[in-house]
């Protein structure tokens, strides 16, 4: 589970990049670090409230980015659209 959370960060912090090129800044970087490393993400541990905040952070990051929604869903163990 910290490995998907901490790829997930890590997708985020370069899809934002890509997305938003032009808004790039050390600045913004460090704000954002600051914000994600804030004592009430609670160390972004899974299962934990800190872990909501962190993907709903993330979340609101990709709708920012105007990203939507595109994974399957899987029920019975296959894959549907």
């Amino acid at each position: 589970m910290r490995f998907l959370l901490a790829t997930s960060v890590a997708v985020a912090a370069m899809i934002a990049t890509a997305a938003a090129a032009q808004d790039f800044s050390a600045q913004r970087l460090s704000d954002e670090i600051r914000v994600i490393s804030a004592d009430d993400f609670q160390g972004r541990k899974p299962g934990t409230e800190g872990e909501e905040k962190t993907l709903a952070f993330l979340q609101a990051q990709y709708e920012a980015m105007g990203l939507q929604p595109g994974a399957r869903t899987v029920s019975g163990g296959n894959a549907s659209n």
